[in-house]
C-alpha cells in the first residue's frame, strides 16, 4: 500500500493543481447560477430525484444543527481532490506507466467541460465528486481484486447512484474499455470475468433500487417525473432500439459536451480512435486470431459504453450527465499504454517462436503514438480554454444581473404609494430583454448549462433575496391572473419604461413583456 502511495502522490498533486488552476475562477469568487440560487444552504431536491444518499446527507447536517451551505472553496477543492483520486485508481485499473499519458489523463479528466458544468452547481459539488470516485473504485475492485471484494463494490455503485446516477454510464465505460486490453489466454476466460463483472454491476443497481424505494417509502414521496426519474429504464423494446442508435449518432458526430471548437476536432478523435483500435487489433491477431476476434466485438461495443446515458435516460441530456464521453479521449491514451513497445515480436502459436515483425509496424504504432498525444493535449487546452470563458462569462452576466435588479428593486421601492407589505408580480421577468442588458455577443455562443444567459435561467425571486438584500412577498397564481387580465395591465407599457411598474389592486405590478 506504502508502495501505492508513492507512486501516485505525484500524479494526485498534480491533478489537483491542473484543477484547482483551471477552476480556481469558479473555487474562489461565488457566483449563483441556475438551481444554485435557491439552493445556498441546501442539497435540493434529494430523494424524489433517486438522491437517497444526498438526503441522508441532509437529514444528518439537519441534526448537527447546521445546513448544507453552497460554498465554492470547500465544495470546490473537495471535488478536485475526489477526481484527482479517481485519476489515480484509473491509472491503475489500466497499468498506466507512462509519465507522459498519466498526466494527459490526469488532465483531460479534471478539466473536461462537465466538470465546469458541476460546478456550476457549486452546492452539490463535492457530492459530485465523491459520486465519481465511488463509481471507480467499485471498477477496481471488481476488475482487479476477488470475488469478495467485489461484494463490497456492488455497495460502493448502490451510493455513488445514491450521490448521482449520470456515473452509471462512466463505471460501465470503464468495463467495456477494461476488457479491450485484459490479458486473456482464452476467450471462456474473459466471458467469465465478464459476466462476473456484469452481476456484481447489476447487484449494485438493485441495491440501488432497493435502498431507494426504502426511502421514499419512509419519508412519504415518490420519485419525480423530471428527467423521466419515475420510469428510468423502463420503456420499451422499440424505445431502446430508438435510443441506441441516438448513442450511435452521438459518438461519431459527438455530443454537446465537445463543443465549440472541440466539436470541430471531434471527428479527427474518431479518426484517431479508429487508427489505434486497428493497431491493437492487427497487434491481437498476430497472436491469436480467435481473441482477436473476441475483442473486436468488445471494441465495437465501446460507443455504446461511451454513451450509455442516451440508453439509460432517453431525456433531455444536460452537461453534467456527460462525464463518460471524456473517456473517447481516455481509450487514445490507453490504446498507447498498450502498444507503447515501438519493436514488437509476434509469437508462432505452433514453434512458440518469436516472428520478427517488419519495420512498418514499428513506425505504425509510433505514429498512432504521436496522434494520440498531439490530439489530447490539443483538447486539453481547448476545454481548459473553454471552462475559463464559461467562468468568465459566469462573472460578467452575475456582475450586469445584479446591477439590473439592484435598479428593479429600486425602482418598485420608488414608486408613488409603495408599502412595504404589498406583494409583487414580477410579469414574464424570466422573458426579459431589454437595454438594460448588454449581452455580450462573443460570449452569446457560450450557452453550456449553467452558464446560460443567467436572468432567465434563473428564479428571480431567490436571487432578489440573496444577492440584492429585496425578499417581497409574491403575488398568487389567482392574483396574478386577475391583474393580467384587467385593463390597467393591458394598457401598461413594458420595462423599464416609464409606466411599466404600477400599484393595481394592492399589488406591485412590473410588466417586463407583453
Amino acid at each position: 500500500m506504502r508502495q501505492k502511495v508513492q507512486d501516485y502522490r505525484y500524479l494526485f498533486l498534480l491533478s489537483t493543481m491542473i484543477g484547482i488552476i483551471c477552476h480556481g475562477f469558479m473555487i474562489f469568487n461565488k457566483f449563483s447560477l441556475n438551481d444554485d440560487n435557491d439552493c445556498l444552504f441546501r442539497l435540493g431536491i434529494t430523494f424524489e430525484q433517486g438522491r437517497w444518499a444526498i438526503g441522508l446527507l441532509d437529514i444528518f447536517a439537519q441534526k448537527l444543527n447546521t445546513f448544507n451551505f453552497s460554498l465554492p472553496v470547500f465544495n470546490g477543492v473537495l471535488m478536485v481532490i475526489c477526481i484527482s483520486l479517481a485519476i489515480c485508481v484509473l491509472c491503475e485499473i489500466f497499468e498506466i506507466k507512462d509519465k507522459i499519458s498519466r498526466i494527459l489523463v490526469a488532465g483531460i479528466m479534471i478539466v473536461f467541460p462537465e466538470i465546469a458544468s458541476t460546478l456550476g452547481f457549486m452546492f452539490q459539488a463535492w457530492t459530485w465528486g465523491m459520486a465519481l470516485l465511488l463509481i471507480v473504485i467499485a471498477d477496481y475492485l471488481i476488475l482487479k481484486t476477488n470475488t469478495l471484494k467485489s461484494i463490497v463494490a456492488g455497495l460502493l455503485i448502490c451510493v455513488s447512484l445514491g450521490l448521482y446516477q449520470g456515473f452509471l454510464a462512466t463505471g460501465i465505460c470503464i468495463c467495456n474499455l477494461y476488457f479491450c486490453f485484459r490479458h486473456s489466454s482464452s476467450i471462456k476466460e474473459d466471458v467469465v470475468a465478464l459476466l462476473k463483472t456484469i452481476l456484481f454491476f447489476v447487484l449494485g443497481v438493485i441495491e440501488y433500487l432497493l435502498a431507494n424505494s426504502l426511502f421514499l417509502k419512509l419519508i412519504h414521496t415518490q420519485m419525480t417525473s423530471y428527467q423521466n426519474m419515475d420510469t428510468w429504464g423502463i420503456v420499451s423494446a422499440k424505445e431502446y432500439i430508438e435510443r441506441i442508435k441516438q448513442a450511435a449518432n452521438v459518438f461519431f458526430k459527438g455530443d454537446i459536451a465537445y463543443v465549440e471548437v472541440a466539436h470541430k476536432l471531434y471527428p479527427v478523435c474518431i479518426i484517431a480512435f479508429g487508427l489505434v483500435g486497428l493497431v491493437w487489433l492487427i497487434r491481437l491477431f498476430n497472436n491469436k486470431k480467435s481473441i482477436a476476434v473476441w475483442k473486436t466485438f468488445i471494441l465495437m461495443c465501446l460507443p455504446f459504453a461511451f454513451s450509455f446515458h442516451y440508453i439509460i435516460s432517453g431525456a433531455i441530456v444536460h452537461p453534467e450527465m456527460l462525464y463518460s464521453s471524456c473517456f473517447v479521449l481516455i481509450s487514445l491514451l490507453i490504446f498507447v499504454e498498450k502498444t507503447k513497445i515501438a519493436t514488437y515480436d509476434a509469437v508462432d502459436l505452433k514453434t512458440k517462436k518469436n516472428i520478427k515483425v517488419p519495420k512498418c509496424w514499428s513506425v505504425l504504432i509510433s505514429l498512432s503514438r504521436c496522434v494520440s498525444y498531439i490530439i489530447v493535449f490539443t483538447m486539453f487546452i481547448v476545454f481548459f480554454r473553454y471552462d475559463n470563458i464559461l467562468y468568465l462569462k459566469a462573472y460578467a452576466e452575475h456582475e450586469e444581473d445584479v446591477a439590473f435588479l439592484n435598479r428593479l428593486a429600486t425602482r418598485i421601492q420608488s414608486i408613488e404609494g409603495y408599502n412595504d407589505d404589498y406583494p409583487v408580480l414580477l410579469y414574464n421577468v424570466e422573458q426579459i430583454n431589454d437595454n438594460s442588458f448588454f449581452r455580450h455577443p462573443q460570449l452569446s455562443r457560450y450557452d453550456y448549462l449553467p452558464y446560460k444567459d443567467q436572468v432567465n435561467n434563473m428564479d428571480i425571486y431567490w436571487y432578489l433575496n440573496n444577492w440584492v438584500g429585496y425578499g417581497p412577498q409574491m403575488a398568487t397564481e389567482s392574483d396574478s391572473e386577475r391583474i393580467v387580465d384587467s385593463s390597467e395591465f393591458v394598457e401598461m407599457p413594458i420595462y423599464p419604461d416609464d409606466g411599466s411598474i404600477k400599484i393595481i389592486d394592492g399589488i406591485i405590478v412590473v410588466k417586463c413583456t407583453e
